[in-house]
């Protein structure tokens, strides 16, 4: 696996809790505030497949500089696969989210 580097968002406004002041309540920005105060201590990793396009790759390239700014310590890792890795997991990525999934869909029954 390959970590992102995220460098280009670290300075950006967009990373300041403050920024978002007049956008939503106060009572939320504090409650982010404890919830990342609640998270001290705490890694959290993100893995997926794409550093770039798709909509994961654009939360996280915004979420983990945001998180970092809060103290809490994230990463973005990326996974690398050969194309039926892709495909059996996109197969649980589609159950998960409600998708009617054989499980021949997502385990092959031959060549195991």
């Amino acid at each position: 696996m390959n970590r992102v580097s995220i460098g280009r968002h670290c300075c950006a406004q967009s990373t300041h809790l403050e920024s978002f002041r007049g956008l939503i309540a106060d009572e939320m920005l504090e409650e982010v505030r404890t919830l990342a105060r609640e998270l001290k201590g705490v890694r959290i990793c993100n893995i997926n497949s794409t550093a770039a396009g798709g909509g994961v790759a654009e939360l996280l390239n915004r979420e983990i500089p945001l998180l970092r700014a809060l103290g809490v310590e994230a990463d973005w890792w990326i996974i690398r696969g050969e194309e039926q890795f892709f495909t059996e997991t996109k197969g649980f990525h589609n159950a998960l989210q409600g998708g009617a999934v054989e499980p021949a869909d997502v385990i092959p029954t031959s060549g195991r």
